[in-house]
């Protein structure tokens, strides 16, 4: 893939947490805590990428016109490990700019709320992650992990549907008092 140059997003929200306790005089300061939000455009579809303490997220990744702006958004900015990928559901539009992003960076854990889905773009992505040697991760509702101070929870989806919109896996994202709910096509 060849990089393509587009605009550069900016992060709508960089926040500090403000429950952080004030360490003891004896103590050495803590590491302060950075977060950013990052809408990136891709036109009809979403593409969201999340920094924590050094710790990437990437949800969704626009159409498959959108691979190789995802790929130069990353190499541009240095990302060369996302620690998650969230595909909210295999449309199009959600799921086939992901393929330009594992061209570009390693992946921890992804997440899709299927495992196969009969197009081009969602095969791609999973024949992209099998090159990485990782498959795709199906998660639960009420599920919850961390990356650095953010606090994440799959909301949904609650119950199986023959709509991929209605498969969307929602997310609640929480960082100090602040937080983010992410719904795909919900």
């Amino acid at each position: 893939l060849a990089p393509t140059s587009s605009p550069t997003p900016t992060p709508i929200a960089t926040l500090a947490p403000t429950n952080t306790p004030t360490p003891l005089p004896t103590q050495p300061p803590a590491e302060p805590s950075t977060f950013s939000l990052t809408h990136l455009d891709v036109g009809q579809g979403d593409a969201a990428l999340i920094s924590c303490d050094g710790h990437y997220m990437l949800i969704d990744g626009g159409d498959s016109s959108c691979s190789d702006e995802m790929y130069s958004y990353l190499k541009r900015n240095g990302i060369s490990c996302l620690d998650i990928v969230v595909a909210s559901h295999a449309h199009v539009d959600h799921v086939g700019g992901l393929s330009g992003a594992l061209h570009y960076a390693t992946v921890g854990t992804a997440y899709a709320p299927v495992t196969s889905y009969d197009s081009d773009a969602f095969r791609n992505f999973v024949k992209n992650l099998s090159k990485r040697g990782k498959s795709i991760t199906v998660p639960s509702a009420g599920q919850t992990f961390s990356m650095g101070n953010a606090e994440i929870t799959i909301v949904g989806p609650v119950r199986t549907s023959d709509e991929p919109n209605n498969t969307s896996i929602v997310l609640r994202l929480v960082y100090g008092e602040t937080s983010f709910l992410f719904t795909g096509d919900a």
